[in-house]
């Protein structure tokens, strides 16, 4: 017996796409069956089912041509059925695919041409991501026939903004030039913490000028430019209280920079607090014989006798102290010292003032 086959179109799964109800309609409206379009069109019956239940969304150029000739219609009434991709959200998503269609290449085939992987060009052009890492920058410019000052804005788009001048020009610079901050640490042989302060703006460079030339010959700027966007130099707070400093403040502190010694480093030498040297050095404390001493022992130099504060000497003349010979006995220092004999000299100026 003949085999009996159903009226075609019973029992079909529904079609998704336009293209796939254009197709199915078009069949049943010549009488055909799948099997018979596929074998005309030159392929798979389960192959052209798939277009039809909307699995596969579009037709390849062949497919295109074969299927127009099996169910007698213009390729050009396919292709309007295909599915379109939505255009893509993100500025660089839109300057990608612009750029490829232009060049005639379809995805698969610009991803070979500029080296790239395939998923990562869909993802960039699709608009999921809206940046890329330095080492695309080259390929992906020469690609889209592009320079890569064109795509330097959609690189490391993560990084902190900066509300310096200096900083945002390195950075712009940087960029264009496509380095990574370690690329351009390693050209200016410094770490790239460094060049991560400097281009946010906490190392300003404002005396800097070394870095300032280096950076200009790498980054291939005017050093002049690079010298208008630093900041102007801040007097800062220490050199306020330098300028407040007392006369013996002053040759204690300039003393002890000639040794090369921080405040802790000399405090470590006498044996005191660190904050006691910053009160010395500041004035707000007036050092008595001892501490004198210890000072002279550990900066290696005679403290000379008109820098003494009178401390000591107004201290003991508001005592009623007026024997000098009877002072010398009671304070009990050694006689010989060029600083007693200058203070009991100041405290005899200071007693043999009219009341």
């Amino acid at each position: 017996m003949p085999k009996r086959y159903q009226p075609p179109g019973v029992g079909m799964t529904p079609s998704k796409t336009k293209l796939g109800k254009f197709l199915r309609a078009r069949r049943l409206e010549l009488g055909l069956r799948q099997t018979e379009v596929a074998k005309i069109s030159g392929m798979r019956q389960s192959h052209y089912s798939a277009f039809e239940t909307g699995l596969f969304k579009s037709l390849k150029p062949k497919q295109l041509n074969s299927l127009s000739k099996a169910l007698q219609c213009e390729p050009l009434q396919l292709q309007s059925l295909f599915f379109n991709k939505p255009e893509p959200k993100t500025e660089l998503g839109k300057l990608i695919r612009t750029r490829r269609k232009r060049l005639g290449l379809t995805l698969k085939e610009f991803a070979k041409f500029s080296g790239i992987n395939y998923p990562v060009i869909r993802i960039l052009e699709n608009g999921i991501r809206d940046s890329f890492s330095y080492r695309l920058i080259k390929p992906l410019a020469k690609a889209l026939a592009l320079e890569p000052s064109v795509l330097s804005k959609y690189v490391g788009r993560k990084m902190k903004a900066t509300d310096s001048k200096l900083g945002q020009l390195i950075r712009t610079r940087r960029k264009e030039l496509a380095f990574n901050q370690i690329q351009l640490a390693e050209k200016l042989q410094i770490t790239r913490q460094f060049l991560s302060q400097i281009e946010l703006g906490k190392c300003p460079l404002s005396q800097n000028d070394i870095m300032i030339e280096l950076l200009a010959k790498v980054l291939e700027l005017d050093i002049l430019e690079l010298q208008k966007a630093r900041p102007a130099i801040k007097v800062r707070r220490r050199s306020v209280e330098e300028a407040r400093l007392t006369p013996l403040g002053k040759f204690l502190t300039r003393r002890r920079l000639e040794l090369g010694l921080s405040q802790k480093e000399l405090a470590g030498r006498m044996e005191i607090w660190m904050s006691t040297i910053s009160v010395i050095e500041t004035g707000r404390l007036h050092p008595g014989p001892k501490l004198l001493n210890k000072l002279s022992r550990a900066l290696e130099c005679q403290i000379p006798a008109e820098l003494i504060p009178l401390r000591i000497t107004i201290r003991l003349s508001n005592q009623g102290f007026k024997n000098l010979s009877k002072i010398k006995e009671i304070s009990n220092i050694n006689n010989d010292s060029e600083i007693i004999d200058r203070a009991i000299e100041l405290l005899r100026e200071q007693l043999e003032k009219p009341t």
